[in-house]
């Protein structure tokens, strides 16, 4: 039961990344909850995306595979008990032939990246073994989530990284040891305001890092 809770969490180690996708290099040694509550409250998000507000749609990927192969199928991020894999239709097996849908899992590839998206290798997500990590809010602070939409309900962010630092699983200790020096932030982290005190932190950097406009005498 434990290993299968270890691989639902998404807490494996990361595998090697293309070069040229212009991956950032990923270091971190996440801690698992082997809680059966976490267990339970993870298993009902995989299966209800609708009850909480995030639905995982059809989107046109891009699949790097191990061997270096590529390919482009419109599918959707999809899930089991033990990892998410992307399920499409090939359209060129007989409706009558099972072998029609398939399915891709994270271990079988590099990255994949939406290409219905213009800013397709900002749009990349990477294998965590048991499921893909993609950029939901991005800046100084970057949350990450396992599944490609646009919107993403805040339940669903898994990890933060600040700058090229290492991936830490999103929990209130680690966000606000990233966020400290930030007032704003950190009152909408004390409201439990996860992703609202990420994009305040980065707005904030943002302005502190904007050149000083000044004026002529």
């Amino acid at each position: 039961m434990f290993k299968n809770i270890f691989l639902f969490l998404c807490t494996l180690p990361l595998f090697a990344r293309a070069q040229h996708m212009s991956m950032p290099n990923y270091s971190y040694t996440p801690k698992p909850d082997y809680s059966f509550q976490n267990f339970m409250a993870m298993n009902a998000m995989f299966h209800n995306y609708r009850v909480y507000g995030t639905v995982s749609q059809k989107h046109k990927f891009k699949v790097l595979m191990k061997d270096s192969s590529t390919l482009e199928v419109v599918a959707r991020i999809d899930a089991d008990s033990l990892t998410r894999y992307l399920v499409y239709t090939d359209h060129s097996v007989k409706r009558s032939d099972s072998g029609r849908i398939k399915k891709i899992y994270p271990s079988q590839t590099l990255a994949i990246s939406r290409i219905d998206r213009p800013d397709v290798y900002e749009y990349t997500g990477i294998p965590a073994d048991s499921c893909w990590l993609f950029p939901a809010i991005k800046g100084s602070l970057t949350a990450y989530a396992a599944l490609a939409e646009d919107v993403i309900d805040e339940a669903f962010l898994l990890y933060i990284q600040k700058g090229a630092g290492p991936l830490t699983r999103l929990t209130g200790d680690n966000l606000e040891a990233n966020i400290k020096g930030d007032e704003k932030a950190g009152r909408l982290l004390k409201k439990k305001k996860y992703s609202r005190a990420i994009i305040k932190f980065n707005e904030s950097e943002n302005q502190r890092a904007a050149p000083a406009v000044t004026t002529g005498s």
